[in-house]
């Protein structure tokens, strides 16, 4: 998943980012850059069925795995379709966004491709199924 978010020089950044957990309200995905809570980003992304998805969202929450990753929650602008709820898994020589060129996430030893890389292919996003009575402050993406 493309994450995008203004870095502290206010310059756009895109990172390919592994994706955590989806669902309808939000996503949780990892980053190597800790970003601040109620900031404006965007994640972009392709279904399994090749559509593109390019939404925006507040960060609602930030919490620090290790060395140099985080896992960051994301309260949308909108509710994903059904459809949108099933990205495609990341592949090598495919773009994971369709919109932007993301870079690659740098390692624990703060080299890009370093020991400790954030794989995409890690990571299993757990897809949660809205229920009758979520609404849209329902919804806790915070690590378990």
């Amino acid at each position: 998943m493309c994450f995008s978010s203004h870095d502290a020089s206010g310059r756009l950044d895109h990172a390919d980012c592994p994706l955590v957990d989806v669902s309808r309200e939000g996503v949780a995905l990892i980053c190597d850059r800790r970003v601040t809570v109620g900031s404006r980003c965007f994640v972009s992304y392709r279904t399994i069925s090749h559509q593109p998805v390019h939404v925006g969202g507040v960060v609602k929450n930030v919490a620090r795995i290790d060395a140099g990753r985080y896992r960051i929650g994301l309260l949308l602008d909108r509710h994903l379709q059904q459809d949108e709820l099933k990205p495609a898994k990341a592949r090598p020589g495919r773009a994971v966004s369709p919109v932007h060129h993301g870079r690659k996430l740098r390692g624990t030893d703060g080299v890009s491709g370093g020991v400790g890389e954030v794989s995409e292919a890690s990571f299993q996003p757990n897809v949660r199924e809205p229920s009758l009575g979520d609404g849209p402050d329902d919804y806790d993406l915070t690590p378990e």
